[in-house]
């Protein structure tokens, strides 16, 4: 078994039409984030496209099957163009953070294939669960332990948007040369949450690592 630790930036598009499947990166179906939701926020309404998000994770792969957990925050969201400036971005006195504590299995599919550093692996993605939150007053800590689980403090203000354990697609490719790998796992039949039900959320949300 091999167990790799990761830090990376993530796109996620968010597809707020029912039934419809989001882009993995850009591009995506435009929506409108209106920040004052939350309660005691500053009313800040701005268009967007994308959603960047910046994630910690930890692999295992034990001969054909691989596991991962992790965990993500919103850094920032994008339009056609550009980054659009928001609350949660830069941590005024009435923002908020959106974060995320996920988990998939997957197993491998075909064989290695060669890099020029190395070989990559392909997987499909079996199992998966996720859990979103609004963290209002900007407290929380996220991180991994040795075990690979995530763990959490000062979550007494958090509120659930939404959680998942169905898997509508899902793969992964990792490689142990230059490149390290992406994946995309696209989760369906969300269980909302006080925070979702206020948003009006989409039906799926598409989850995809550069």
């Amino acid at each position: 078994m091999k167990t790799l630790l990761r830090t990376a930036i993530v796109m996620a598009t968010f597809a707020l039409i029912p039934s419809q499947e989001a882009s993995a990166v850009g591009g995506g179906l435009p929506f409108v984030v209106d920040e004052d939701v939350v309660p005691n926020a500053f009313p800040y309404v701005l268009n967007a496209d994308s959603l960047d998000l910046t994630y910690h994770a930890c692999t295992e792969i034990d001969d054909t099957i691989l596991t991962e957990t992790g965990y993500f925050w919103n850094s920032s969201y994008q339009d056609v163009d550009s980054v659009v400036d928001s609350q949660i971005n830069h941590f005024r006195i009435n923002g908020y953070h959106i974060y995320a504590r996920y988990t998939y299995q997957a197993d491998q599919f075909g064989g290695a294939q060669q890099t020029p550093t190395g070989e990559r692996l392909n997987y499909v993605v079996d199992n998966a669960a996720i859990s979103l939150y609004l963290d209002h007053l900007q407290d929380t800590i996220l991180a991994l332990n040795a075990g690979c689980q995530v763990v959490r403090a000062g979550t007494a203000d958090d509120i659930l948007v939404g959680t998942s354990a169905t898997v509508a697609q899902g793969e992964k490719s990792e490689t142990d040369g230059l490149a390290n790998g992406d994946f995309k796992v696209v989760f369906s039949n969300w269980v909302w949450g006080p925070a979702g039900l206020l948003f009006g959320p989409p039906d799926q949300c598409d989850f995809s690592r550069l």
